[in-house]
């Protein structure tokens, strides 16, 4: 995995694999500014007509005489799926080993979203790696990765030639894992390998993150010193400010994971 000389990773019995300040920091100071492992097209803006007509043969295929939405979960991991199989081999191994996968357990499948999603990723994943279905995914390798030049992101360079075929080699176990690492660790349309292991509460944070000229930028927000775990606000600040209900609703649908921090736990 992706390392720092300003950040370490380590492993919170609360929060599970985390980002660390490997030396202390000034309010202001950029802790960690770093290039993407891998971006995603979550909306129709962001897929290349190639990628697009690949989704949409698959989703016609998967649910035929029915309109899927632009923005629904089935078609998003439906795009997710492709990008993935995409990518170079280094950028699949270095997603599906050191970003976090929710289990299809009762912490995800037990609620209303997380048994959405994981339904929706798993029928996906099913369908993408029955053999009769991978000539109608498999694409040129172009990755439709529209936004991303080739030095913002790891798996353009795979994308063009070394992706190709790969999702032959993918087992639905391993693909379901990479739909959910990519749905649960996704800023926006964009991974990056450490940044996505900050910390998150809704209340008072360390660090903020902001995405500049295809970087991902982690700047510290309060004085931290060496050892503090590094967090920061997943939500935008109209969804931050909202009641704990909706804050931990939106999460799980957005990021899959429950929300435990202070301020939801109503401490």
């Amino acid at each position: 995995m992706a390392q720092s000389n300003t950040v370490r990773l380590v492993d919170d019995p609360l929060l599970g694999h985390s980002a660390v300040a490997a030396r202390a920091f000034k309010a202001g100071e950029v802790i960690l500014r770093q290039q993407p492992l891998l971006r995603l097209p979550d909306d129709a803006e962001d897929c290349s007509s190639e990628l697009r007509a690949r989704s949409k043969l698959v989703l016609t295929t998967m649910h035929p005489g029915q309109a899927v939405r632009e923005g629904s979960l089935d078609a998003t991991f439906v795009r997710f799926a492709l990008a993935f199989a995409d990518s170079a081999p280094s950028v699949q191994q270095e997603l599906l080993s050191s970003c976090y996968s929710p289990a299809l357990d009762t912490t995800l499948a037990g609620t209303m979203a997380g048994a959405s999603a994981a339904r929706v990723a798993a029928a996906v994943a099913a369908f993408l790696t029955q053999e009769s279905n991978l000539k109608g995914s498999k694409g040129s390798g172009s990755g439709g990765n529209k936004k991303g030049s080739s030095k913002d992101s790891a798996a353009d360079a795979g994308a063009s030639g070394s992706g190709q075929g790969q999702q032959q080699l993918l087992s639905e176990a391993t693909l379901l894992q990479a739909l959910l690492a990519m749905k649960a660790n996704a800023f926006g349309s964009t991974i990056y390998p450490v940044a996505c292991k900050l910390a998150h509460s809704c209340g008072a944070n360390n660090a903020s993150f902001t995405q500049k000229g295809g970087e991902g930028l982690v700047v510290a927000c309060t004085d931290i010193a060496e050892g503090d775990i590094i967090s920061s606000c997943y939500l935008e600040a109209e969804h931050a400010l909202a009641s704990a209900p909706y804050r931990r609703r939106e999460l799980l649908q957005r990021f899959l994971f429950q929300c435990a921090c202070a301020c939801c736990r109503g401490r």
